[in-house]
């Protein structure tokens, strides 16, 4: 039977509800994932443009889900604009139970007082770790945890596409690495100069494709300009059209 909170989450992102997350008695352990197929392809052209051993792992939440702890509610997108009537992250396979269950789990997981250390050993033999491909930093305090896993284990390359953009970065060490997210509500905040990506319908000039051969190397190697064509199962309104298809570029 699936659990009140699963059902919440399908509802919210069918667009028939809207989740509210209450905090579970007991808070779960943080979990990886290592199946997912962006991840295995960006290894494998990681081991082919270095010669060496690659695994790239994921660790997600919930898409834009509102929560609350301690009494004080908050959202997994915070900053999420435009880009929430696109996400693909609360289309296709994350509607699954199983896939919200674990998103869910690993959200309450952060506010263990153990996270860093239990986050770090998690990681086990990957050497690269996608913070979110669903879900986003939250709060400085959590983001502040994932710069204290990044130090605690400097022999792994940590990223994250992120709308956080109001956070203190400055701590970040060289081995987490943040490309800026077009789509949300801080997009005056993006340094164009430094990495950064947009939803599109076609690819620009200019821009690199990071949802085709190279999988999220660019995210990782530092590309500056990364266009994410939109690969969700919903077809576009016209109005998206024209935002993520050219006059926004």
């Amino acid at each position: 039977m699936k659990s009140l909170s699963v059902l919440q989450v399908q509802a919210d992102y069918t667009r028939r509800g809207r989740a509210i997350l209450e905090r579970p008695e007991m808070l779960p352990m943080p979990r990886v994932s290592d199946s997912n197929s962006k991840m295995e392809k960006t290894a494998k052209v990681l081991q082919k443009h270095t010669g060496k051993r690659a695994k790239v792992v994921a660790f997600n939440l919930p898409a834009a889900i509102d929560f609350r702890m301690n009494g004080a509610e908050s959202n997994t997108c915070p900053q999420a604009g435009a880009c929430k009537g696109v996400c693909y992250a609360r289309q296709n396979t994350f509607v699954y139970p199983d896939a919200i269950r674990l998103r869910i789990d690993n959200l309450w997981s952060t506010f263990r007082t153990t996270f860093v250390d239990e986050m770090a050993d998690e990681i086990g033999k990957a050497t690269h770790v996608r913070i979110h491909d669903s879900g986003d930093f939250y709060s400085q305090a959590y983001l502040d945890s994932w710069i204290a896993i990044a130090r605690k284990r400097a022999d792994v390359v940590f990223y994250a596409y992120t709308k956080s953009l109001n956070l203190d970065w400055k701590d970040a060490p060289g081995n987490l690495r943040i490309v800026q997210s077009e789509g949300g509500k801080l997009d005056h905040l993006i340094d164009y100069d430094r990495p950064h990506s947009r939803i599109v319908v076609d690819v620009p000039s200019g821009y690199v494709n990071g949802n085709a051969e190279l999988a999220d190397t660019p995210a990782i190697d530092g590309t500056v300009n990364i266009a994410l064509p939109y690969h969700g199962g919903r077809k576009l309104t016209d109005s998206q059209v024209r935002y993520f298809g050219g006059a926004n570029v």
